[in-house]
């Protein structure tokens, strides 16, 4: 997308804006997140004072005095604890000389700080000079002194550092509320500065915008319609001292030299105008001459050509524009009477070969009718041949469907054979586990016989007693010796049975056998038959074919027949008309170069071809008939 500079300057004023807003958002984000009593402050100020709480500050001597206590209670271990405040000195000496060369310190919290440090000379020399050689001598007395010279001067240096710990957080809020107020006033200096930039970058803008772009605008607008053609209004601003003048005047230049290049090149058309109409009259007094010329030879020659003579030639010298027309007419008539001559020699040579042409056409047309003839009875012996074989294939179809059938029905009866076969095999072992009931049953009898006799041997011993149950026992001894008998007479019965079942199981074998073989038969009988079929409905299917071929070579020579009768009438009208053209191309003279007489071709006595009759009457030709000759 481009831009034009009135947008250009706004969109580059409006990023410039948006950049100030941008980092103006930035400090103060950043004045924001910094200042005193931020919550970035806090985080520093709270972890400086959890280790402020946790470590013993090396300006206030309380852990160098712990240690001089634990000497005091055990002095066996004052080695290691004179090197731990040797260690606590350094470290106290290195933050005392810090604190001197700072230039922090106001001269009244400077001055504590030197009272602070006398009394904590005093409590190291006292533990040079008392609490040490006392620990190393191990004289208790001593060790006491130096502890209570040290108690006074830690309670002494205890005193200066309580001051010094008011007075220093005096100082730090004093100065925390200087350093806020600074910020207030910095950031107020800080937008204020942000909107005076505001202002006079938007009023740059503006300042550009009406001074450069405007007037760009116009002058874009005078260009475009100085370039769509229109240059009699003059440039604005040619006076102005600046770029935008300096483009106008050069503009105003170019203006001037193209009205200039308009009026000499109106002059040098003017100009050109009068020689082409002087040259145009010249051109067409020559053109009217030569027109006149030409027109009258070439007039004459056509008028030769009209009274049909091909002999006729330019001769005359035309103008030098129309010799390629003079040398194309006499080149084209010289081709016209070279193939007029071709032409008549060819139509004197045309009659005779026309009439025999439709000789032998009309030999051709009756050779052809009895052809037609002969096709068509053979055609309609094929046909009742084809009809015969189609009938002997449907003849096939119906036996193969009824030997299928009776498979079928063979089949079936062999299953209900087998199935007779299970029943009778079934009935078999029925009859065997009744004859084993009845054996059974037999037992029962005879147990039963033997259970009453029993009776009766124990009812005659009871005497008088056992009378009525020895008769009880009589009755059943009868009925068992009857059911003895019946069981008899039903095995003798069965085993009866078991033996016509036998040979019933046997006879229905041989019959499923004989069933069997005669699907066999069957089935080999079906496959001789499908073959039949297949060759039957093969034969009509090749018949068919034959036929269609038949009927095909019918309407060929039928169509043939046609043809030759067409081509005997067409060389009937050929003959005709080449009389009638050569009648018409005798009218025309041409050289004696191109006129020959006529050779008369000798008529070739061509033989006719015989017919034969074969089959049911149809005719055939005779044996090697030379089609080629048609």
């Amino acid at each position: 997308m481009r831009l034009s500079i009135s947008k250009a300057f706004a969109y580059g004023g409006y990023l410039i804006l948006a950049g100030l807003l941008a980092s103006l958002l930035a400090s103060t984000v950043a004045l924001e997140r910094l200042r005193i009593g931020s919550a970035a402050y806090d985080r520093i100020i709270t972890g400086k004072d959890l280790v402020a709480d946790i470590l013993p500050p090396p300006a206030y001597v309380i852990e160098s005095f712990l240690e001089a206590h634990i000497i005091a209670r055990d002095p066996s271990s004052a080695a290691s604890h004179l090197e731990r405040l040797t260690q606590l000195r350094s470290e106290y000496q290195a933050r005392r000389e810090f604190w001197d060369k700072s230039e922090i310190l106001p001269p009244e919290l400077k001055d504590v700080v030197t009272r602070s440090d006398a009394e904590v000379q005093k409590f190291w020399n006292a533990i040079d000079m008392q609490l040490a050689p006392a620990a190393q001598s191990g004289d208790p007395a001593a060790i006491s002194r130096a502890m209570k010279e040290l108690g006074s001067d830690y309670q002494a240096h205890r005193a200066v550092i309580d001051e010094l710990v008011i007075k220093a957080n005096a100082f730090s809020a004093t100065a925390e509320t200087a350093a806020s107020n600074e910020a207030v006033i910095f950031r107020f200096v800080m937008f204020g500065s942000a909107a005076i930039v505001f202002a006079m970058v938007w009023g740059a803008i503006r300042y550009l915008r009406n001074r450069s772009s405007d007037r760009l605008a116009i002058l874009s607008a005078y260009v475009m319609k100085f370039g769509g053609g229109s240059h009699s209004d003059a440039v604005p601003y040619q006076a102005d001292q600046d770029e935008i003048g300096e483009l106008a005047r050069a503009v105003n230049m170019f203006r001037l030299a193209i009205l200039q290049q308009e009026e000499s090149r109106a002059q040098r058309e003017e100009e050109e105008k009068r020689q082409l109409e002087e040259r145009r009259l010249a051109e067409e007094r020559a053109i009217e001459s030569e027109r006149a010329l030409v027109s009258s030879s070439i007039g004459a020659g056509l008028a030769e050509l009209s009274g049909r003579n091909l002999t006729v030639r330019l001769t005359q010298d035309l103008p030098e524009g129309y010799r390629k027309l003079q040398a194309d007419f006499n080149s084209s008539i010289g081709e016209f009477e070279k193939a007029l001559g071709v032409v008549k020699n060819g139509v004197e040579n045309i009659s005779p070969g026309a009439a025999h042409i439709a000789s032998s056409a009309k030999d051709l047309a009756r050779q052809a009718e009895q052809q037609a003839a002969g096709v068509d009875r053979a055609s309609a012996a094929l046909q009742e041949i084809t009809s015969s074989a189609q009938q002997i294939a449907t003849g096939a179809g119906e036996a193969k469907d009824i030997v299928c059938t009776t498979r079928t029905e063979a089949e079936e009866s062999g299953e209900v054979v087998r199935e007779a076969v299970d029943a009778i095999s079934r009935i078999e072992k029925s009859s065997q586990s009744i004859g084993q009931i009845i054996g059974v049953v037999d037992e029962i009898a005879f147990q039963t016989n033997l259970l009453a006799l029993n009776a009766g041997v124990e009812a005659a011993r009871a005497g008088e007693a056992g009378r009525g149950f020895a008769v009880v026992a009589s009755e059943v001894r009868a009925l068992a010796q009857r059911s003895a008998e019946a069981a008899k007479e039903i095995k003798s019965l069965i085993s009866t049975s078991s033996a016509e079942v036998g040979q019933g199981v046997e006879l229905v074998g041989l019959t499923g056998k004989a069933l069997e073989k005669i699907v066999t038969h069957v089935v080999d009988l079906e496959a001789a038959v499908s073959n039949i079929t297949a060759r039957a409905k093969e034969q009509a299917s090749s018949l068919q074919d034959i036929q269609e071929v038949v009927h095909q070579i019918d309407r060929n020579t039928q169509t043939n027949a046609a043809m030759a009768e067409e081509t005997m009438r067409a060389s009937a009208s050929l003959q005709q008309e080449a009389k009638e053209l050569a009648h018409m191309i005798s009218g025309f003279r041409v050289g004696q170069a191109f006129s020959r007489p006529a050779a008369s071709p000798e008529k070739v006595q061509r033989p006719v071809v015989a017919l034969r009759t074969t089959g049911r009457g149809g005719a055939a030709p005779a044996e090697n008939p030379d089609w080629e000759e048609f």
